[in-house]
């Protein structure tokens, strides 16, 4: 790897520590844009923990024991007199180059005053990641929306993790229906066999 590749890569980390970081950059190096959403600009930063020790970094690598658990914290820039949902989406199912059962909702939380995600209407119970062996990594991605008002969601609630009414979820159809506009991303990536320590984000430089 060339001396401006490395010098690359050591920026990109440096700037992950602030919340400014250009989640533009990432999402697209990773593919999320354009494979689950449209190219926005700007696109704010969730802060995602599973724990003290364990946030959620622009496509850095969990260990599957690490995040069975619904996180402990999610943040997101918020005014305070509006409304949110959120989404924690598997687009990579079975696999990310056979998407035939995607998108797969592992969470999903709905009219979030400001960025409270506890007092929100739960739609889909957390339900930590579950890719099938052999088919490598998952993106795991959490995405925020802005609403125009608090709203009366239709669909009926997933409130077990059977996986029961998770798989097939399009993302695309959902955002028309409600009139969601994109605000925020973030996501981590994690796969089948993989039980060990979270590891760095790694950018794809040219």
């Amino acid at each position: 790897m060339s001396l401006l590749a490395l010098t690359t890569i050591f920026a990109l980390n440096n700037q992950l520590q602030n919340p400014s970081y250009p989640v533009e950059l990432a999402v697209k190096s990773y593919g999320v844009v354009p494979e689950l959403i449209p190219d926005v600009t700007p696109l704010n930063y969730i802060i995602v923990k599973y724990s003290s020790r364990l946030q959620v970094v622009l496509g850095n690598v969990f260990g599957l024991n690490q995040v069975q658990e619904e996180p402990i914290y999610v943040g997101f820039y918020a005014c305070p007199e509006r409304y949110y949902t959120l989404f924690m989406l598997d687009p990579d199912v079975p696999s990310r180059t056979n998407t035939s059962l995607a998108n797969v909702r592992h969470w999903h939380v709905g009219n979030i005053p400001a960025d409270n995600v506890t007092a929100g209407e739960t739609l889909a119970m957390y339900m930590g990641p579950i890719p099938d062996p052999g088919t490598g990594p998952h993106r795991y991605t959490f995405l925020v929306y802005r609403q125009k008002k608090k709203l009366v969601f239709t669909e009926p609630r997933l409130l077990d993790t059977t996986g029961n009414g998770r798989t097939g979820f399009s993302l695309k159809e959902y955002v028309k229906k409600y009139n969601l506009e994109l605000i925020a991303a973030n996501f981590f990536q994690a796969e089948f066999g993989n039980n060990g320590c979270l590891q760095g984000f790694v950018p794809v430089v040219q």
